[in-house]
């Protein structure tokens, strides 16, 4: 009997474990092979010249920002939640960077309005001190379409939506040469 219940007991962890090897296989795919939705998004973004929606949103310290606050400045936008894969926060180092360095740049994150006590551990441990929006109805999620985070999208000055942007970067020049690339005015032209 005692037997049976060995066998069983390794049953059960083995396929716990195969479940969670496969569902990391599948995160990790997803998170550096890129979709071909995002090859069609880019396409009908260029095809189209997609405009940024507008929004009046509060900050984690309940100051309002709206979208025509910022002119004569790039915008962009990091929409995140605290359930994020660790892996793909790392980069939150280079989102504080561009927020610090490069004035051309205006760097938002946007989360959903439901989990806020979580959001302030997230933005205690990744040291974010870039405003974070707190979007309570969703707006900003549905009207672009958004369904996955951690993912960024580049706004020109004129609101123009420049890059949606899924890859995770694992070096500060990649991540800058990809905003870089759609940014002729980055502080960080002469740099790269």
């Amino acid at each position: 009997m005692l037997q049976k219940w060995n066998i069983r007991k390794a049953a059960v962890a083995g396929f716990v474990l195969l479940s969670i090897i496969c569902g990391c296989i599948v995160l990790v795919k997803n998170a550096i092979v890129p979709s071909q939705n995002s090859a069609v998004i880019d396409y009908q973004l260029r095809k189209n010249r997609r405009i940024f929606p507008q929004y009046r949103l509060k900050d984690t310290k309940s100051i309002l920002h709206a979208s025509n606050e910022v002119e004569n400045r790039a915008r962009l936008y990091i929409f995140l939640s605290p359930w994020d894969c660790p892996n793909c926060l790392r980069e939150s180092i280079y989102w504080q960077l561009l927020a610090e360095k490069d004035k051309a740049v205006k760097v938002f994150a946007v989360s959903k309005g439901t989990h806020q006590k979580q959001l302030g551990t997230l933005i205690d441990t990744y040291h974010l001190k870039f405003p974070i929006l707190i979007d309570h109805e969703n707006q900003l999620f549905d009207s672009l379409g958004i369904e996955r985070t951690p993912l960024k999208i580049l706004v020109d000055k004129q609101g123009v939506i420049k890059k949606i942007d899924k890859k995770f970067y694992e070096s500060e020049s990649d991540f800058l040469a990809s905003i870089v690339s759609h940014n002729e005015n980055s502080a960080y032209d002469q740099e790269l």
